[in-house]
């Protein structure tokens, strides 16, 4: 990839510029999370991502492995597959350099600088000028629409690659070679291993249509840049195996079947702030200032679209004065497009794409949509700027030019510098570990918090972050073991926050979160029993504290249990509790007595495809049970009953992954021509000889 941005032409050392230029502004803007004491903390951070990084961390640098399966959450759920985990994205590697909760926001700064170098790379090759590319990388990798982002590490991960991704499209549209195509795949590859698959989606359909203009004025070779383009995406999509083919599986199992349409509308740009948001984005509040709360409909990130005065102005700009240029117009109608469709159903477009587009009715939020639209702005705003710098000679050129990129820099800057509220490190750690205290390792039960929809509501508000910019509140949402913020106390959560859990476990959840939300819960309930829960969290709203009550046990609330055959699920039988030992999140061990009867074991754990069973080391078929857990029948005679995690598609994903990295590298590699093979076997001969 730097090789693109190094070798876009041929003065070198102005484009290393370019490069110094955007780290140093990234530095500037994010200098707290790089280099100080802060870390993002707010929304999804907390309560999913860093949990779920330091998950990871934990398996990989105590025990040295990676995990494919998650117990800490839902009873239970994939890890490798899960579609808003990287575990083989390359940012995974800060895991072993960096704590849990420091992450995040690092990975949110180098996106961010990919995004800008991906972009000014792009618009170089489309022949912008150094000024403009700077512009149009600015606008867009520091603007608005990026950082209000960073509170999702995965979706600014998969968003950082779309200028790439039109970069690896329009070289081989250039000059159609096997080594670009390859390259292209690899883009492509490392775009869907960032593991936001929306977003993927979104950014595919841009390169899409952009092929289509591009080839229609390539005549010369049309069907090699058509088998090569293709060639990528066939690359690309086998380099992501190992994660897609797990992900695929997950889908069909999962809560997150074709959506409706007033589910998938959930968030969108109002269309009564489709000027305000690009030209005053604090026109109706901003929740991360003191005293100005935001008003408008929905949220104020997910129709962030920000990108600086200055460039939607050379936007407006460059379609007036360059209308009848095809690039132009083609970045005209994306942005258009893309707009029309974020302000969601009543515009009626987000209707028909919704319908129509493949892919489209699987996710929330037609605000998303502004993602591409931003993207051709900016690109329209470097051909803007370039038509005005065309017009300016000598010295005046290259003051404008100077001044348009300070002054773009300093507002996209003081503006990306509010969207993200973040708090001292330390800080998060201790609160953390005093939720964690005393730590229950020893105990194979497990935690529900009975009051997670209150303590969302109270500390997560889309209006204001005032109440989390209070120490007391912030501990105080830190340490409410609200999912799955449990994980981090060595707890093992029954319910948890997953987007795409299981379906069979979430409708046997529903009746139990129901009595919590209720205030019917009982600690003596028998619903408890089933999901093996020894303790029950609540959270008092006065104190601001949250209070672990262990629960009175019994046979039934075992994790793991033998029924013996003469009783089922439902009768009044006491069951026989089993020993369970955890291996590996991949692996279980349940040792039976010496007497017992024969029977079913039962394991509270979450049953899934790629769960095998061995019973005295002997390969047993599982069963379902109580349509979520898992169950083997037993002899009289059986003392050890071992369950393993490995589905064959991440196998066979893993696999193909591994014979794709071979393939790219093979087709980067220059070909070895007749001269340099009969030089180098005479070389070799003659060096035997000596």
């Amino acid at each position: 990839m730097l090789r693109f941005f190094v070798s876009l032409s041929p003065d070198v050392k102005k484009n290393s510029l370019a490069v110094l230029l955007l780290t140093g502004a990234v530095l500037v803007l994010f200098w707290p999370l790089l280099f100080g004491n802060q870390i993002l903390f707010f929304g999804d951070i907390s309560l999913y991502f860093t949990p779920l990084l330091h998950f990871q961390q934990t398996e990989l640098m105590e025990h040295g492995r990676l995990p494919l399966w998650n117990p800490t959450v839902l009873c239970g759920t994939p890890f490798v597959g899960n579609p808003q985990a990287w575990p083989l994205y390359p940012t995974s590697l800060l895991l072993s350099v960096f704590p849990a909760e420091r992450v995040p926001g690092i990975i949110g700064a180098g996106q961010v600088l990919w995004a800008a170098l991906g972009t000014h790379g792009f618009l170089r090759v489309r022949g912008r000028s150094r000024a403009a590319s700077l512009l149009g990388a600015l606008a867009w990798g520091m603007g608005g629409f990026l950082v209000s982002k960073m509170q999702f590490p995965n979706m600014i991960q998969a968003a950082s690659w779309l200028p790439w991704l039109l970069l690896g499209t329009e070289r081989v549209c250039l000059r159609p070679t096997a080594a670009r195509s390859a390259v292209l795949g690899l883009a492509v590859g490392l775009a869907l291993l960032a593991a936001h698959p929306q977003m993927f989606l979104l950014q595919f359909y841009v390169p899409l249509a952009w092929c289509v203009g591009r080839l229609g004025r390539h005549k010369a070779n049309r069907r090699k840049r058509v088998v090569l383009l293709i060639v990528g995406l066939t690359l690309g999509i086998g380099l992501a195996a190992a994660q897609l083919f797990p992900t695929i599986e997950l889908a069909q199992h999962s809560v997150r079947p074709d959506l409706p349409l007033a589910k998938a509308n959930r968030f969108i740009l109002p269309a009564y702030a489709v000027l305000t948001n690009f030209l005053a984005p604090n026109f109706y509040g901003n929740p991360s200032l003191p005293g100005n709360p935001y008003i408008a409909q929905g949220n104020f990130w997910e129709p962030c679209c920000y990108l600086g005065i200055l460039p939607f102005a050379f936007f407006l700009y460059g379609a007036f004065v360059r209308f009848r240029d095809g690039e132009t117009r083609f970045w005209l109608a994306v942005a258009l497009v893309g707009i029309w469709l974020a302000v969601g159903k009543d515009a009626g477009l987000f209707r028909v794409a919704f319908a129509v587009l493949p892919g489209i009715n699987r996710f929330h939020d037609a605000a998303r949509f502004l993602f591409p639209a931003t993207f051709a702005i900016v690109c329209g705003a470097a051909g803007g700027f370039d038509h005005l710098l065309s017009s300016l000679r000598g010295p005046r050129r290259r003051w404008v030019a100077a001044a348009v990129l300070l002054l773009t820099a300093l507002d996209i800057g003081a503006f990306s510098r509010t969207l993200n509220p973040t708090m001292n490190a330390a800080e998060f750690r201790e609160a953390i570990l005093a939720a964690a205290n005393p730590h229950p390792t020893a105990s194979n039960g497990r935690l529900f918090q009975a009051d997670e929809g209150r303590i969302w509501g109270a500390f997560i508000s889309y209006r204001t972050y005032d109440m989390l910019s209070q120490q007391r509140d912030r501990q105080g949402f830190l340490q409410s073991l609200s999912p799955n913020l449990a994980s981090f106390g060595g707890w093992r959560d029954a319910a948890g926050y997953e987007p795409v859990r299981l379906a069979s476990l979430d409708k046997l959840l529903a009746p139990l979160k129901e009595a919590a939300r209720t205030g019917k819960l009982k600690p003596t309930d028998p619903l408890l029993d089933s999901f093996a829960i020894e303790q029950i969290a609540h959270w008092d709203r006065i104190s601001n504290k949250t209070r672990v009550r262990t629960r009175p046990q019994s046979a039934r609330s075992a994790r793991a249990q033998l029924w013996p055959n003469s009783q089922s699920a439902e009768n009044a039988a006491e069951p026989l509790p089993l020993m369970v030992m955890d291996t590996s999140p991949d692996a279980i061990d349940i040792t039976l007595p010496t007497l017992h009867r024969a029977g079913l074991v039962v394991l509270a754990d979450t049953a899934y495809p790629g769960w095998s069973v061995r019973v005295d080391s002997r390969a047993a078929q599982g069963m379902l049970v109580k349509g979520a857990f898992r169950g083997v029948s037993v002899g009289k005679d059986v003392s050890r009953v071992q369950w393993r995690y490995e589905p064959s598609l991440w196998r066979l994903g893993l696999f193909i992954s591994l014979l794709t990295v071979g393939i790219i590298t093979a087709m980067c590699v220059p070909p070895m021509t007749a001269d340099r093979l009969r030089w180098l076997f005479h070389a070799t001969r003659r060096s035997r000889r000596e």
